[in-house]
């Protein structure tokens, strides 16, 4: 793997081969790096190839916002179910309360 050092060295040697400017040209041509390390379209395509598109998170969004407002009516209405059987079965045994009371005094 090439490191500044040795583009520096490459870089020097070409100066003294070929001249100043063609050996600029060539070294701004070759990566800092291994050329193994670069992303084929190939690797590309396969990298975004399970990326989803615009449009398609705008659906699964759309799809999502309808599921939270069916689970937010479902979690009123039993709330509201819930709430509805407690006062009832807090007055039935308030009701029964009173009831046992009057009979013991």
């Amino acid at each position: 793997m090439p490191n500044d050092h040795s583009r520096v060295r490459a870089l020097r040697k070409l100066e003294e081969l070929i001249g100043v400017e063609e050996a600029h040209a060539i070294m701004e041509s070759v990566p800092p790096f291994d050329w193994h390390q670069l992303a084929t379209k190939a690797d590309l395509a396969a990298a975004t190839g399970n990326l989803a598109t615009k449009d398609e998170l705008r659906v699964l969004a759309a799809e999502l916002r309808t599921e939270i407002g069916g689970l937010r009516t479902e979690l009123h209405q039993s709330l509201a179910a819930q709430t509805k059987w407690f006062v009832t079965t807090n007055a039935a045994m308030v009701g029964l309360a009173l009831a046992a009371a009057k009979l013991m005094f």
